[in-house]
């Protein structure tokens, strides 16, 4: 029996208790994880291997956590980011925010709940990703509408040529029986 592919996470910090404690928690939702020092040595592993997830501290010797979101974030396909930093700047947030980070936890953390809420954000990617695209849907539904539209219109003006119709045949019956005749008997 196939086993189903695990899902992978690589976690960046150079803080060796909180990189044992984030690997722990996440290895209890069901994560493969591999963890890194350095910006640097995240970098590599990145480029080695496709991850679901990267988890990375700011504040790293070799590579910050910056300059590798900004890498990570820039690629076409992407692991979800989770920043994961005792660096409390507003304005960096917004920043990682508008790049394209998911989401960012400040220490200390709850762990297992910090690994629930990854799994749980990797969950919800997976199923929008997943998920016939909202956008598709939409331009199915503008299509199959039109096609009505046409066809409702074929179907309005054969309609209308049939009731016209009659209304001659009614009127030449009427002519011919007031005329004595047998009216013109023109067909539909």
């Amino acid at each position: 029996m196939n086993e189903p592919a695990r899902l992978t996470a690589l976690v960046a910090d150079d803080e060796a208790a909180v990189q044992a404690l984030t690997a722990r928690a996440l290895r209890a939702e069901g994560f493969h994880c591999d963890t890194a020092s350095d910006g640097l040595e995240a970098k590599t592993k990145l480029g080695a291997r496709k991850y679901d997830v990267l988890v990375s501290d700011l504040k790293m010797p070799k590579m910050h956590g910056h300059a590798l979101l900004s890498e990570v974030l820039a690629a076409p396909e992407r692991p979800l980011t989770v920043v994961l930093t005792g660096v409390i700047e507003p304005k960096l947030a917004r920043d990682l925010i508008a790049r394209g980070v998911d989401d960012i936890v400040f220490k200390p953390t709850d762990y297992p709940v910090f690994a629930a809420k990854v799994r749980g954000l990797l969950d919800r990617r997976s199923a929008r990703e997943n998920a016939p695209g909202e956008a598709n849907a939409r331009r199915e539904i503008d299509r199959s509408t039109a096609q009505l539209e046409t066809q409702l219109v074929q179907i309005q003006s054969g309609f209308q040529q049939t009731v016209d119709k009659l209304k001659k045949q009614g009127r030449d019956l009427e002519d011919g029986w007031l005329s004595g005749g047998t009216g013109s008997g023109s067909g539909i």
